[in-house]
């Protein structure tokens, strides 16, 4: 990555995918299928997004355990996307020497281009969407330069064996030693085909082998990989020498049942004789629907602003996190509406819920277009019977002296909203907020705030607060954070916040999330917030939301908490975090905050390019002339001893989406959600008791595609439905229940018996249940 890669810029893939082209990044891909008509691309989630310069990829049972692997064809003959090669023939001297009375000198350029050859790969399947590479163990780590590869059994014993094909120099042929070694544990069952003409080999067949409560799938498709042709008699590896059943759906779409087949033979098959055995031992039935898609015109325009062109050592925008939702019965005729908030030069919305469906009110915010709306929340700010409504503002668009990052008070006033005055959350300067929660935190019958500050515009990774604004019953609101919660100042980017009564005593208490912030619990005692020390508070990552609910029914409130997930460039753990080193090295008034891994020993490697950092801190280039002496130097290096000793370091160590159960007495605990709930960054969440069944489920929605080329757009949910099954266990069904979602989904919300999805720059969604 550091010597012989570069990765287009926003804009430039930008414009590629509005001229027609369709996302391209560089890296492999691995498409999940979610049988439900979709396709969740988890190549980094799985640890196969990298494997060099890449040709054949081949997917086959390497053991003969039921799992199939990977084995990657790896290596190019002269790699002309080094950098220091590319740096060097693009200086002007030695183009002139290659260049010489108006002709090339091919011979010359090509004889300087790098040529290092390669181990190809071979991933090793876990079973649960995870692969490892076991490459070395396998015997298939010998440096080449290889392209074609193909998979069959050779020698006839059981096994797939391979060959591969290389560049100036011998080809490969390994024998799979599986069945010697372990002829109890590698079990297979392997088909020869005998189609109608003129397809004799009945290629697109296609067959399902049951083997107790495991299913294994295969197709008569030889060709595969890179210009290759695989072994046309298909063999699927078992985990045991069970008897198995087989449903063989050949080209013509006829069908043939097998029962009762004794594994580790091969199997005759003619299309012309087809064996009709009893299909319904076979069939699988699918749990009925819960969500039916319903249509809803609605939508949120997203305004086009591309913060990399500020920020470029940034991976992820910040600027598309709207749109959120606040529900309330505005009118009081007993159905809940909602407010939508808008983006820059784009007003919120206030929809009116009617019998007969949903009415939009474009007009009462049509005068406030200017900001860029973040969360927001109907209540009684002046006691006057009716509710009222604040938005905060943020994006990244606008400096600290901008007037459009005024958090927006609203009175209603005989069905009116007019805006107030009141400079909020803090009178002294504009703010970037995330997030209001309503409150009586002092218990004097009125309704307080708090308010998240997401992050200091211009001065990315430096800490922002948490406010509490004290209402004098009249809707007038004061910052009274320094004398009742200090700990809240400069706590750092928060994203989302809880006011439940977490400790059950009968005021409410305080949870804040955000990014490199870990779960903070702060606890109301006569009015006053101290900081609670949990299991919770060390685990730092990049949390985007969080949903209080009692998930396990034990009368107190437990929290679901939406992070970036594990299908990503980015992995960290408590003993390897990643760390945002943050200062403004160069003194021109924005920081520069470098994203770093960290190795057991605590060095710490940039992942921005030599030449990205340089566009950023000019003096990379001075003090690394090329790539080959940037791409091991630690950040302590780059930087040398005083200026990293003078930044500031804030660290993320976990980025699962997690439950976390109060256990009362302020003790927690927590489990991973579902693998499914990690394959995308996790934005929305709505728990509800969707099957009527007595408990909490949980949908789920994310996905970023605001990112650099560099990490890809994070487009793998199409939301997510957990069946709450009782004793924290959750069920996750294929096909998901018929909730399907695509796009960025920012909010989740019920109105009446419907779910509603609330999408970036999109249509919202509607499912009935």
């Amino acid at each position: 990555l550091k010597s012989v890669t570069t990765f287009e810029n926003f804009d430039k893939y930008s414009y590629n995918v509005k001229n027609g082209y369709y996302h391209q990044f560089t890296r492999n891909t691995f498409q999940l299928n979610n049988a439900n008509k979709t396709f969740s691309e988890i190549g980094r989630l799985s640890g196969v997004e990298a494997s060099d310069w890449s040709w054949g990829a081949l997917i086959f049972d390497v053991d003969n355990d039921g799992y199939k692997d990977i084995f990657v064809a790896n290596g190019i003959y002269q790699d002309l996307t080094d950098q220091d090669y590319l740096n060097y023939i693009s200086n002007e001297e030695i183009a002139k020497s290659v260049i010489q009375n108006n002709k090339v000198n091919y011979k010359k350029l090509i004889e300087i281009i790098p040529s290092n050859p390669i181990s190809n790969k071979a991933f090793k399947n876990n079973g649960n969407l995870s692969f490892e590479d076991k490459t070395e163990a396998l015997g298939l780590d010998q440096s080449s330069f290889s392209n074609g590869s193909a998979y069959g059994d050779f020698d006839n014993d059981g096994d797939l064996d391979l060959v591969v094909n290389n560049v100036n120099m011998q080809a490969f042929i390994y024998r799979n030693n599986a069945r010697q070694q372990s002829k109890d544990s590698a079990n297979y069952i392997r088909f020869e085909f005998k189609g109608k003409e003129p397809n004799t080999f009945a290629v697109g067949a296609q067959v399902t082998v049951y083997q107790g409560n495991q299913i294994f799938y295969i197709e008569q498709q030889p060709t595969r990989g890179f210009q290759s042709s695989m072994d046309y008699r298909p063999l699927v590896g078992l985990p045991n020498g069970e008897k198995v059943k087989i449903e063989i759906i050949w080209p013509s779409q006829k069908v043939s049942y097998l029962e009762n087949v004794v594994p580790n033979q091969t199997i005759l098959l003619d299309e012309n004789n087809i064996n009709q055995s009893d299909q319904s031992i076979l069939e699988a039935k699918r749990p009925s629907n819960i969500f039916e898609p319903q249509s809803l015109n609605i939508s949120h325009h997203e305004n086009k602003f591309v913060e990399f062109n500020r920020d470029r050592l940034k991976y992820h925008m910040s600027s598309t996190e709207g749109p959120k939702v606040a529900v309330a019965d505005i009118n009081s005729d007993g159905l809940d509406d909602f407010y939508i908030g808008g983006s820059k030069g784009f007003s919120g919305q206030l929809i009116l819920t009617t019998e007969n469906g949903f009415i939009v009110d474009s007009l009462s915010f049509a005068g406030e277009r200017e900001s860029e709306d973040q969360g927001s929340t109907f209540f009684d700010a002046d006691g006057d019977g009716d509710l009222d409504l604040y938005v905060c503002t943020g994006g990244s668009e606008f400096s600290a002296v901008s007037e459009p990052l005024k958090d927006k008070l609203y009175f209603n006033t005989n069905g009116k909203f007019e805006l107030s005055k009141q400079v909020l959350p803090a009178a002294d300067k504009y703010k970037v907020t995330s997030v209001v929660k309503p409150f009586d935190y002092d218990n004097d019958g009125d309704i307080d705030l708090f308010v998240g500050e997401r992050f200091i515009p211009f001065q990315n990774g430096f800490p922002s607060s948490g406010y509490i604004l004290q209402n004098d019953g009249k809707g007038n609101f004061s910052n009274v954070t320094d004398t009742i919660a200090p700990g809240l100042k400069e706590i750092g980017m928060i994203t989302d916040a809880s006011t439940s009564d977490i400790d059950n005593d009968g005021d409410n208490d305080l949870v804040i999330v955000g990014e490199y912030l870990g779960i903070r619990t702060f606890t109301n005692t006569n009015g006053k917030f101290e900081e609670l020390e949990t299991s919770l508070t060390s685990m730092k990552g990049w949390w985007n939301t969080i949903e209080a609910v009692d998930i396990d029914n034990d009368g107190d409130e437990d929290f679901i908490l939406g992070n970036h997930g594990l299908n990503s460039r980015f992995k960290t753990s408590k003993e390897k975090p990643l760390y945002l080193v943050v200062d403004d090295y160069d003194k021109n008034g924005f920081s520069d905050p470098i994203l770093a891994w960290s190795n057991e020993k605590g060095d710490l490697y940039p992942f921005a390019l030599r030449h990205n950092l340089a566009e950023q801190l000019k003096f990379v280039l001075k003090k690394y002339p090329d790539y080959k002496s940037f791409k091991d130097a630690t950040l302590q290096q780059i930087l040398g001893e005083e200026m990293f000793k003078k930044a500031l370091k804030i660290e993320v160590n976990s980025l699962k989406s997690i439950v976390a159960i109060n256990e009362g007495n302020g003790k927690f605990s927590y489990m991973d959600l579902p693998l499914e709930a990690q394959l995308s960054p996790i934005y929305a969440i709505k728990a509800f008791d969707f099957d009527k069944d007595g408990d909490m489920d949980i949908v789920l929605g994310g996905n970023l595609y605001a990112a650099k080329p560099e990490v890809g757009r994070y487009d793998a949910s199409y939301g997510l439905y957990l069946e709450n099954l009782g004793g924290n266990k959750f069920k996750t069904y294929e096909g998901n229940r018929g909730f399907i979602t695509d796009g960025e989904v920012r909010d989740i919300f019920v109105i009446g018996n419907r779910l509603i999805i609330a999408r970036n720059n999109n249509a919202f969604l509607q499912f009935g249940f």
